[in-house]
C-alpha cells in the first residue's frame, strides 16, 4: 500500500532488497487489496524467512489435503537436513537456544503461575536455527546479528541445499531464466523458459515436479493449459502485530548476548474447521528498528522518538496469525494487457470472519496481560502481508473442473507433472507452514524417485 510499511517490506528491503528484484518486472502482478512477495533470488523467499518451525497434528494435515501417514519420517528427515532446534518430545532436535531476559521472564511468569490458562499454550519458539553445528554450518554466537548477517550460517536458507546439490554431478542449476510453460508429448515433457537476457531455452524430461512457489506454480500450469481468464483458489493469510510492554522488565538492562528471532510461541488450542483458530509469536523488539514505531505514535516525531528510547526495551511485538481456507473467495487468475502481456492478477472478495478475530484477539491481550506483557496497540496489516500462500491445484480423490492433483501431488490433468509446494493445500493453517512444506516435498520427491526407478 502507498506510503505504508508493511510486513513484506522489511523482509525484502535494504539490504535485502536483492531478494525482491526484478520481480515486479519479470514476475508482474495486479492486486486488489493484497499485499505480496516475490523473490528470483537463490533459494527465494527463504532468504527473508525468520525459522519459525512447526509441527501440523493429524487434524491439520487432513485439513490441508496430505496424507497423514509418513509425514512424521519426512518430518524428521527434513529436520535432520537443515537444523531445528527448540524442544520437543517427538522429534530428535538441537538444544533449545538461550532464550533472552524477555523470554525467560515472560516463561518463568507463566509456569510459575500454575494457573489453567484456558485455550492457550506458551512454548519457547521451535527455530530452523543451530545450536550445534551440521557440516560447515556453525551454531550461532549470540551476537543479536543473527537474522541480518547470519555470519556461519546458522539460519538455514534453501540456497544452503541448492548449493550442496551443485556439487553432485547429476545436479544442474540454471539461474536467471523464467519457466513458461511446459508441453507433454509421446509421454516426454517439454519445459519451455526465457532468460533474463531473453533467450529462449528449452529442456526435456519424463516426470517434472512443479515448486515454484504457490503464486508461481500456478501460473505456469494456468498458461500450460491456456487458461487464461480463468480463476482459481488462492489461499492468503492474515495476520494482526500487537506491540507490548513487558513490565517486568521496565528499567533493567536486557542481555548482551541474544539472538534476534522469534523467542516464543502461543498455542491456541480452540479449533475451526480443523485448525487452530491463531497462533502468535513472540518477538522482542529491535531498537535500531525504532523509526518503524513512529508512524504508530499520535505524538509529533521529536516527542514520540524520546518517549520511544525509553521504552523499547521493554518492548515486545506479539505476530498474530489466524487461518485462511480456499472458501475464502480469493482467487488467482492469469491474463493478458492490451498489449499482450501477460500478468497475474489476484482478486481479495474475503468475508473473513472479523468478530471470530476479534473475539480472539481480545482472549490474546488478556492472555498477553497475565503474562506481564501490556498491549499498546492493535495493528491490522494488509492482507497476504505474512508473504504465506497456497492453493490452486488442490488435492483432490477425482480430477476437479479447472486443476488439481491426487495425493502423491500427481497433477490429474498431466500423470508426468507433480506438484511439490502449497498450491496443493486446501486450508493454511496459522503456524508457520515452511517445514510442513518441506516435509511434504520430501515425499513427494520420494514418490517420483521411486517411480523413475521402476
Amino acid at each position: 500500500l502507498p506510503g505504508k510499511q508493511v510486513h513484506s517490506d522489511s523482509m525484502t528491503k535494504g539490504a535485502r532488497k536483492y531478494i525482491s528484484e526484478r520481480t515486479e518486472e519479470l514476475l508482474p502482478t495486479k492486486n486488489n487489496n493484497v499485499e505480496i512477495s516475490q523473490s528470483l533470488a537463490k533459494g527465494g523467499l527463504s532468504e527473508a524467512w525468520g525459522s519459525a518451525c512447526c509441527l501440523f497434528d493429524q487434524e491439520e494435515l487432513e485439513q490441508v489435503g496430505i496424507p497423514y501417514k509418513d509425514m512424521k519420517k519426512h518430518y524428521q528427515t527434513v529436520i535432520d537436513r537443515i537444523g531445528v532446534s527448540g524442544a520437543s518430545s517427538t522429534f530428535k532436535i538441537q538444544p533449545l537456544p538461550r532464550l533472552d531476559h524477555h523470554g525467560r521472564r515472560i516463561i518463568s511468569k507463566y509456569l510459575g503461575k500454575k494457573l489453567n490458562f484456558g485455550r492457550f499454550e506458551l512454548q519457547p519458539a521451535m527455530l530452523a536455527m543451530l545450536t550445534q553445528p551440521i557440516g560447515k554450518r556453525n551454531p550461532i554466537n549470540y551476537d543479536d546479528l543473527d537474522y541480518s548477517l547470519n555470519r556461519g550460517g546458522a539460519i538455514y536458507r534453501s540456497r544452503f541445499t541448492v548449493e550442496e546439490m551443485q556439487s553432485k554431478k547429476n545436479f544442474s542449476y540454471l539461474p536467471n531464466y523464467i519457466v513458461e510453460k511446459f508441453e507433454t508429448k509421446k509421454g516426454l515433457t517439454t519445459v519451455y523458459a526465457t532468460g533474463f537476457d531473453k533467450k529462449k531455452v528449452k529442456f526435456t524430461a519424463k516426470y517434472v515436479v512443479v515448486a515454484a512457489g504457490s503464486l508461481n506454480t500456478n501460473r505456469i500450469l494456468l498458461k500450460s493449459f491456456n487458461l487464461f481468464n480463468t480463476k482459481v483458489p488462492f489461499i492468503i493469510k492474515k495476520h494482526t502485530l500487537i506491540p507490548c510492554l513487558n513490565i517486568s522488565s521496565l528499567g533493567k538492562a536486557g542481555d548482551k548476548k541474544r539472538f534476534s528471532l522469534c523467542q516464543l510461541f502461543i498455542y491456541d488450542k480452540l479449533k475451526n474447521n480443523g485448525v487452530s483458530k491463531s497462533f502468535t509469536q513472540i518477538y522482542s523488539y529491535k531498537s535500531l528498528m525504532l523509526f518503524k514505531l513512529l508512524e504508530y505514535s499520535p505524538l509529533p516525531a521529536p516527542e514520540a522518538l524520546s518517549i520511544l528510547s525509553m521504552f523499547t526495551p521493554s518492548t515486545l511485538i506479539a505476530d498474530v496469525r489466524f487461518p485462511s481456507f480456499s472458501e475464502n473467495e480469493t482467487t488467482l487468475s492469469l491474463n493478458k494487457d492490451n498489449l499482450g502481456k501477460e500478468f497475474i492478477k489476484i482478486d481479495n472478495k474475503s468475508k473473513s470472519n472479523n468478530k471470530n478475530d476479534s473475539s480472539t484477539l481480545r482472549k490474546i491481550k488478556w492472555f498477553l496481560f497475565r503474562l506481564g506483557l501490556v498491549p499498546i496497540k492493535t495493528i491490522d496489516t494488509p492482507f497476504g502481508s505474512t508473504a504465506h500462500y497456497a492453493g490452486g491445484v488442490p488435492f483432490s480423490s477425482s480430477p476437479s473442473k479447472v486443476l488439481s492433483t491426487d495425493e502423491s501431488g500427481r497433477l490429474h490433468q498431466n500423470p508426468n507433472i507433480f506438484i511439490a509446494d502449497a498450491s496443493t493445500w486446501k486450508a493454511l493453517p496459522p503456524k508457520p507452514p515452511a517445514l510442513t512444506i518441506m516435509a511434504n516435498a520430501d515425499r513427494i520427491g520420494n514418490i517420483v524417485a521411486k517411480e523413475a526407478k521402476n
